[in-house]
């Protein structure tokens, strides 16, 4: 496979009942190291599924899907939740923040959950400092002992992508990041998004139904019924009109 992040021929079907609901339907892509793709489309066009699959949260049901040249396809459970916590991250629309946590503990939670027992306490100062320092980036610096309860939309969106930095991930999955924000703070968020994917020349693949986001993309992907389809061709501008013609002077 070429590309940094490749999918060739991956399909996923759902059993429902006796029945079998197709919801790829044999998807090709390739995504470059450090760029940034918007993926697109009407809902039920498989933008989660597919983003799920490339992220290894989901398997397909035929297909592949490659990482830096090598198949993801004989990983086992463990090498896949490795994978998951640190050459990958996730964003998604409703945080999916630990309740009883504190925005600083959430932040930490990744580093813990790659650590041992013993070797926790060993790593928890460095982590700390680590968590603190991307969360005053994220301008949340008087917000750390806070529970995701007693934030904001915003705010709980800021602490997740702080979480998702943590392990310094080369691809970060956003799903629709912005979908249950208002227009300022989903404007605040993408350029959170974006000065990231500058500065740290990360990976980004995100799903989003807003199109103000997909546009700042290096590219964007469509999506319809399971299938990637080419964008439609620019019409070409309409040919000016001649000029008229001089008319003789009457007489």
């Amino acid at each position: 496979m070429s590309g940094y992040l490749s999918a060739k021929g991956v399909r996923r079907d759902f059993r429902i009942g006796d029945r079998t609901l197709p919801v790829l339907r044999g998807v090709d892509l390739d995504i470059e190291e450090g760029e940034v793709v918007a993926i697109v489309g009407p809902s039920g066009a498989g933008k989660s599924t597919l983003l799920h699959i490339l992220g290894l949260l989901d398997p397909p049901t035929a297909g592949e899907v490659s990482f830096r040249g090598k198949s993801l396809a004989d990983l086992g459970d463990g090498e896949r939740a490795r994978m998951r916590n640190s050459d990958f991250s996730f964003v998604f629309q409703f945080y999916h923040l630990l309740p009883e946590l504190s925005a600083l503990e959430n932040v930490m939670l990744p580093m813990k959950i790659r650590s041992s027992v013993f070797g926790w306490p060993l790593l928890r100062r460095e982590a700390r400092e680590q968590a603190s320092g991307l969360l005053e980036r994220m301008g949340m610096g008087e917000r750390l002992k806070h529970v995701p309860g007693r934030l904001s939309g915003g705010e709980r969106q800021r602490v997740a992508i702080a979480r998702a930095l943590m392990t310094k991930p080369q691809v970060v999955f956003c799903d629709e990041p912005t979908g249950n924000l208002d227009t300022v703070t989903s404007q605040e968020i993408q350029d959170l998004l974006w000065t990231v994917a500058s500065e740290r020349k990360t990976t980004f693949v995100i799903v989003t139904h807003e199109m103000n986001l997909a546009r700042r993309a290096h590219r964007i992907v469509r999506m319809v019924d399971g299938r990637i389809v080419p964008d439609a061709p620019a019409e070409p501008p309409a040919p000016p009109e001649p000029a008229p013609e001089p008319q003789p002077p009457r007489p």
